[in-house]
C-alpha cells in the first residue's frame, strides 16, 4: 500500500495548490438546479434513468442511448441508498433522496475531473520534464468547459478520464513496449468506449501506429522478423483477447445482446441519432474544420489559446526531443476523422480530448517561455501571470453564471406573483424551464396552436434555450412561439428576465467569422442562465 502511494507523496506542491484550487471551482455550482428530479443540464444520466436500469438489473433488453459502464459505477455508489429502499426506510424516488442521489453523481464527477489533472501530469513527466508537466495539468484545469461538466452527471468525464488513463499507456508502450502496459492499454480504452460510444473515434488509427512501432521495435532488436510474428507476439494477440472479453463483459451481452444491438440502433438510426449540422461536401467539411478551431479557442479563451499555438509551433523545431508529443495527436486525429466527419455535428464538448492535448504542447511552451535563465524573466512571468488570471476567471465565469441563473429570480417572481392554482403552461422542455413543481402546471411536448387551445393556461413560460429557433418556418411549433411573441394570441409579456453578471468573460451568442456565414457556438452553455419569458393570458 505504501508503495503505490509513493507516486502522489512525490507530487510537486505547485501541482496539489492547482488540485485543491480546482476540486473547489468544480465543486461550486454543484447543486445548481437542484432540489429536482431532473435537473437543469442537457443529457445529464439523472437518478430516474439510472434507476430504470437498476430495475431491469441492465439486462433483458434494457438499453439507453449511452453504453452501461457508468451506470454499473453510479449503482454502486447509489447501493447503500437502493438498500434501505428495499428496507423501506426511504423512498428512492422521494425529491429528498433524487436530489441525493444528484449530488453523489455530480460529486464523482469531480473527483474523476480533479483525477484527470493528475493523470495528465504523469503524462507530461513520462513526454517531458516535471515543470512542463505541471503548466500542462494547470492549462487542463482552466480549460473552461471542464467548470461546467465536472459538476454535472454528463459522461463527457467519465470517457475522457479513462482515455487520458489510456493515454498514459500509449506514451508508456511509445517509449518501453513493456507487456501490461499493452494490456492496460487496451482494458482502459474498452472501458472508455463502454463509458461513451463516441470514444470509439480515439482507438481506431491509435492501435494500428502502436502496432507499426511495436513491429519496428522487435525489428530492431531482430531484424528477420516478420509483420506476422510481430502480429502474433503476445503483447498484441492477448491485448486483443482482452479488448474484446471485455467489451463483451462490460456491455452485458451475454444477457443483453438485445438491448445492446437495440441501443445501436436507436444511437444511429433512431432518436438518440446525431443529426449533422454539416453537409458531406468538401467546402462544408473546411466549414467545420473552421468550427472546430472556433471552439478550441472559446474552450481555452483566446490567450490560452495562443500560449498553446505557440507551443504546437515551437514544437516543431524540437521533433527530436518532443516525438512523444506529437504522437499524442494520433489519437485526437483519428476520432476527428472517424466520428466528427461520420456524424458531421460539432460541439464543444466533442473537441474536450483535443483541448487536453493542446494543453501538452502548452504546457512545455510555458515551461520554457519562463526559464529564469532567460532574458526579460521578470516581465515574461507579469505576462504570464496575468494570462493566467485572466483565464481563471474567464473558466469561473461558468459558475458565476450558474449561480445567478435567471431560473432562481424567475422562481421568485412567480411566487409572489402567480396563484398557486393558476394554470401554468411551460412551453419548453422541462430542463430549461424554472421549477414549476409548486404549481398547477403542464409541460407538452406537441407546442402548437391546437394544443394551447385545448390547455387554456392562464400562464405561459418560454426559454430561450428552447423556443421557436429550434423549428422550420413552416412548422406548426414555429408558428405557435411567432404569434406568442409577436403577441397575436390572448396573451401578453407580464415578465422578460436574464441576470447579467458583472463577470461574465465569454459570449455565448453569434460568432461571424466571414461576411456571408454566420456560426455559433455550439455547446450546451446557452442553457446556463436562460432568458426567461412569462405571458399571462388577458382575457
Amino acid at each position: 500500500m505504501k508503495a503505490s502511494l509513493t507516486p502522489f507523496r512525490k507530487l510537486p506542491k505547485a501541482l496539489i495548490v492547482i488540485l485543491m484550487l480546482s476540486f473547489l471551482v468544480y465543486l461550486y455550482g454543484i447543486d445548481w438546479g437542484l432540489p429536482s428530479v431532473t435537473g437543469w443540464t442537457a443529457d445529464e444520466l439523472t437518478p430516474s434513468i439510472v434507476l430504470k436500469g437498476v430495475e431491469r438489473s441492465f439486462s433483458n433488453g434494457w438499453r439507453y442511448k449511452y453504453p452501461p459502464f457508468h451506470f454499473y459505477v453510479l449503482t454502486v455508489l447509489y447501493s447503500p441508498l437502493l438498500i434501505l429502499d428495499l428496507l423501506n426506510f426511504v423512498d428512492v424516488h422521494s425529491l429528498p433522496i433524487q436530489t441525493l442521489l444528484f449530488c453523489i453523481g455530480r460529486f464523482l464527477n469531480v473527483i474523476l475531473a480533479v483525477s484527470i489533472l493528475i493523470i495528465v501530469y504523469f503524462c507530461g513527466k513520462e513526454i517531458y520534464e516535471k515543470r512542463a508537466a505541471v503548466f500542462a495539468a494547470l492549462i487542463t484545469a482552466l480549460i473552461m468547459p471542464f467548470t461546467y461538466y465536472s459538476k454535472m452527471i454528463n459522461l463527457d468525464i467519465p470517457y475522457l478520464f479513462w482515455f487520458i488513463v489510456s493515454l498514459f499507456f500509449y506514451i508508456r508502450i511509445l517509449k518501453h513496449h513493456r507487456y501490461k502496459d499493452y494490456l492496460l492499454f487496451s482494458a482502459m480504452a474498452v472501458v472508455a468506449v463502454c463509458t461513451k460510444d463516441q470514444a470509439y473515434g480515439l482507438y481506431i488509427l491509435t492501435p494500428i501506429v502502436l502496432v507499426i512501432n511495436h513491429h519496428l521495435y522487435l525489428k530492431h532488436k531482430n531484424p528477420s522478423i516478420s509483420l506476422k510474428e510481430s502480429l502474433l507476439d503476445r503483447k498484441i494477440t492477448h491485448s486483443l483477447l482482452l479488448g474484446v472479453a471485455l467489451f463483451a463483459i462490460l456491455q452485458n451481452l451475454l444477457f443483453n445482446l438485445e438491448g445492446f444491438l437495440g441501443r445501436i440502433e436507436l444511437i444511429t438510426e433512431g432518436q438518440a441519432s446525431i443529426h449533422p449540422r454539416f453537409g458531406n461536401k468538401l467546402f462544408e467539411h473546411l466549414d467545420m474544420l473552421v468550427q472546430s478551431f472556433m471552439h478550441l479557442k472559446f474552450s481555452l479563451g483566446l490567450p490560452l489559446f495562443i500560449v498553446c499555438i505557440l507551443g504546437l509551433l515551437r514544437s516543431l523545431w524540437q521533433l527530436d526531443q518532443l516525438y512523444l508529443l506529437w504522437y499524442l495527436w494520433i489519437p485526437v486525429l483519428s476520432y476527428y476523422l472517424f466520428f466528427i466527419t461520420v456524424v458531421l455535428y460539432n460541439d464543444v464538448r466533442y473537441l474536450l480530448s483535443s483541448c487536453i492535448v493542446l494543453a501538452f504542447f502548452g504546457g512545455k511552451f510555458l515551461a520554457d517561455f519562463l526559464k529564469p535563465s532567460h532574458s526579460f524573466f521578470k516581465t515574461k512571468i507579469i505576462l504570464v501571470t496575468a494570462i493566467l488570471t485572466y483565464s481563471f476567471f474567464y473558466a469561473l465565469t461558468v459558475n458565476v453564471l450558474m449561480h445567478s441563473d435567471s431560473r432562481y429570480y424567475v422562481e421568485n417572481w412567480m411566487e409572489q406573483n402567480i396563484d398557486k392554482k393558476a394554470l401554468v403552461f411551460g412551453a419548453s422542455d422541462v430542463k430549461f424551464l424554472p421549477r414549476l413543481k409548486p404549481f398547477n402546471s403542464i409541460l407538452d411536448t406537441e407546442l402548437t396552436l391546437d394544443v394551447l387551445q385545448h390547455y387554456h393556461p392562464d400562464y405561459i413560460i418560454v426559454s430561450k434555450a428552447f423556443d421557436g429557433r429550434r423549428f422550420e418556418p413552416d412548422t406548426k411549433e414555429y408558428e405557435f412561439f411567432s404569434k406568442l411573441e409577436n403577441q397575436e394570441l390572448d396573451y401578453t409579456l407580464v415578465l422578460q428576465y436574464q441576470s447579467n453578471p458583472s463577470l461574465n468573460l465569454f459570449n455565448r451568442e453569434k460568432v461571424e467569422y466571414t461576411k456571408v456565414r454566420q456560426r455559433y457556438i455550439q455547446s450546451n452553455f446557452d442553457k446556463i442562465n436562460p432568458e426567461i419569458k412569462i405571458y399571462k393570458r388577458t382575457d
